[in-house]
């Protein structure tokens, strides 16, 4: 719904810009995906898949874990970094599948949450194809955009911490740590 539906939405609202009105139309046999945009989307690609691999790789290697977990969490705890969200070992022995009747993988929950904010992150960037820098030129003057970007933004801090704000179910059901966070 981030990606495809709300996002679509936001973006088809934009108003055209004096520049945009003032180019020439495109050529009949001319592809609807420009150069440019296949450098944007194929960067953009490089990017996330860059940032998700090292978070779902290599986050038990360097991300902080909240030292004063309460009870029954603290028992998740591996050392001073977040514990690592795989439910087996590559010799299918458990490994975080013993921890689940507690709490969803704060490891996970972090990588899902970067994963969406990514999301957002690109739908500011496909605004601009033409290389323009500034992603935030304009963005006031669509206020479907924008309200559409505040209901994502709130709704991802909602389910981030559903289980702070709401309770240890509500938690559990969307598959988020129970702690949010921290």
């Amino acid at each position: 719904m981030i990606m495809d539906s709300l996002a679509s939405l936001a973006l088809a609202t934009e108003l055209p810009t004096d520049a945009l009105l003032s180019r020439p139309p495109y050529r009949r046999n001319e592809y609807i995906i420009s150069r440019k945009m296949v450098k944007h989307i194929v960067g953009q690609a490089f990017f996330q898949a860059s940032i998700l691999f090292v978070l779902v790789f290599g986050a038990s290697s360097f991300i902080p874990e909240d030292q004063a977990m309460p009870e029954p969490y603290s028992e998740i705890k591996n050392g001073l970094y977040v514990h690592d969200g795989k439910p087996y070992t590559t010799d299918m022995e458990p490994h975080y599948k013993k921890f689940e009747h507690l709490t969803p993988s704060r490891h996970l929950s972090l990588v899902f949450n970067t994963f969406v904010w990514l999301q957002v992150f690109n739908m500011l960037c496909a605004r601009k194809i033409n290389d323009e820098i500034n992603i935030f030129q304009g963005i006031g003057r669509n206020g479907m955009f924008t309200a559409v970007l505040l209901l994502i933004a709130g709704l991802q801090l909602l389910i981030m911490n559903a289980g702070p704000v709401f309770s240890v179910e509500a938690a559990r059901a969307l598959s988020v740590h129970v702690l949010g966070l921290t």
